[in-house]
């Protein structure tokens, strides 16, 4: 009995004592830093203009940046880090390089992409890809907008604006980003307006709203419901849910990036933690033979490389079809 009292004693003592340094340790100060910066966080990062350049004694096309807003300055770690991401962003903004040539007419596509850091940390791409003002065969261009916040409607809407203002001139471009990097970064549910002015139309006020929960706010289920039969969709959907290797295939950005957008969000509340992305660069195509989990979106010019490739059990489905392109055979019964 006394062993046992002394134990309880001790033990007891050691309870006290580890409370009383939890109380002593700052640890609501990780909390409020954390908060501070979310507070000054901007609505976005960086605003970028993505356009196709001949390559060297070459037919084929190259993407690269020809606009960006604002300007990388001081060699810090995170100007490098963030020059790291300015060399990704073109090839997401154009997949398809090398299947382009110069087109008279083209139907604008909004699509979105994900970049995901060392530390884990994501970036959302937001990108209006259409022909510049012209006149005969031109190469497209894409806007893109890089931020934190994952919100497609707003950041549609501000690709809208931006879309009417270098309609008139690129020069008005600049002073609207920049209000719009000055705004505060809207609290869940709130609202944030933006002032500007537009030759001809004067004064302007324009309102952005960040939703509750974002994760449900931007995705198109018209789109899947569309391109996909319910019991596909069932397949497609038991087959997330064990967290297996699906590879979406269609002809346009805009479905991809709907689509897979889509069928994630009808694992809400929960979340997909394994490899996202939407549209996969055909330079990047490889990223299809890695073993773990992942949700991938190709464009249909890149099909014939897939099949060669040594991917291992997957789900492969055509959008443009209604149909499994590869399947392992036990979707009916999940």
């Amino acid at each position: 009995e006394s062993d046992s009292d002394d134990r309880f004693k001790a033990h007891t003592q050691r309870l006290v004592h580890i409370q009383s340094m939890l109380k002593r340790a700052p640890s609501y100060r990780t909390l409020e830093l954390e908060l501070i910066e979310w507070q000054e966080r901007e609505l976005f990062e960086y605003f970028v203009v993505v356009s196709l350049k001949k390559k060297p004694s070459k037919n084929t096309y190259l993407p690269e940046v020809t606009y960006q807003f604002p300007k990388l300055e001081r060699p810090t770690k995170q100007v490098r880090e963030a020059e790291e991401r300015l060399k990704a962003i073109p090839q997401f903004c154009f997949p398809d390089a090398k299947d382009w040539n110069p087109v008279s007419e083209y139907n604008s596509e909004t699509f979105s992409f994900m970049l995901t850091g060392e530390d884990g940390s994501r970036r959302f791409g937001y990108c209006r890809r259409l022909l510049p003002s012209g006149k005969g065969p031109r190469l497209p261009e894409v806007y893109c907008v890089i931020s934190r916040l994952g919100c497609f409607d707003l950041f549609s809407k501000i690709l809208d604006e931006v879309e009417r203002r270098r309609g008139i001139s690129a020069a008005l471009v600049y002073p609207f980003m920049r209000s719009l990097m000055e705004s505060p970064f809207p609290a869940p549910g709130k609202t944030i307006k933006v002032k500007t002015f537009l030759p001809g139309a004067g004064n302007e006020v324009i309102e952005l709203r960040r939703p509750m929960d974002s994760r449900l706010e931007h995705v198109d289920f018209e789109c899947l419901f569309k391109c996909l039969s319910i019991r596909q969709i069932i397949r497609i959907f038991a087959s997330l849910l064990l967290e297996r290797r699906v590879i979406f295939v269609a002809d346009k950005l805009s479905t991809l990036s709907s689509c897979s957008h889509a069928v994630v969000a009808l694992l809400y509340p929960f979340s997909w933690q394994h490899t996202f992305i939407p549209v996969l660069p055909s330079s990047m195509i490889d990223i299809v033979c890695c073993p773990t989990p992942f949700l991938v979106g190709l464009l249909s010019s890149s099909l014939p490389k897939l099949k060669e490739l040594p991917v291992e059990e997957a789900l492969m489905v055509n959008l443009g079809s209604d149909r499994f392109i590869r399947q392992m055979d036990d979707e009916d019964t999940l």
